[in-house]
């Protein structure tokens, strides 16, 4: 299996969001209710410019198979060493390992440029991405129940936080 990590551009907004809006579509996976447009996901991706925040296409033997991204967390100076992780992955390149990959190569990137802490928020019901997290050795660092409340339902969100 090649999978590669590319630095992502404006041209690949259509793969991210499609991606994305299939995790909104499922439900549980992300706090956002309603379909992104590419043009909500251009104002995330300058964003991430802006601040120096990676965003990577990830391939599978040279065919998309999602994303992922390190973001700015709160904002603080204090907290430019710590950075949110995102992965998404299309439903046909989950559990081949995919994905721990991807956090592997986080991992490395952020050893090399001075972030010390990843966080990812996790509802509580995305087993496979709790199980994918815990893993990598990242560990449960705080529960905020039913803080998201969605048209049906309330849901729990976790902390998991890796130290580098």
């Amino acid at each position: 299996m090649n999978v590669t990590f590319k630095t992502a551009e404006k041209a690949d907004l259509s793969n991210i969001t499609a991606t994305y809006n299939a995790a909104v579509k499922s439900g549980g996976i992300t706090a956002d209710t309603h379909l992104q447009t590419i043009e909500d996901r251009l104002q995330w991706f300058e964003a991430h410019l802006q601040s120096q925040s990676p965003v990577w296409t990830i391939t599978q033997n040279e065919s998309y198979c999602g994303w992922m991204s390190l973001s700015v967390f709160y904002g603080r100076p204090a907290y430019q060493g710590c950075k949110e992780i995102s992965l998404y992955l299309n439903s046909n390149a989950q559990g081949l390992g995919i994905g721990k990959l991807a956090l592997k190569h986080a991992i490395e990137y952020s050893k090399t440029h001075n972030i010390h802490t990843l966080l990812a928020f996790i509802f509580k019901r995305n087993q496979s991405s709790r199980a994918l997290f815990t893993q990598m050795h990242f560990v449960q660092w705080g529960h905020l129940p039913k803080i998201a409340v969605f048209e049906d339902y309330a849901e729990d969100l976790e902390l998991y936080g890796l130290k580098l």
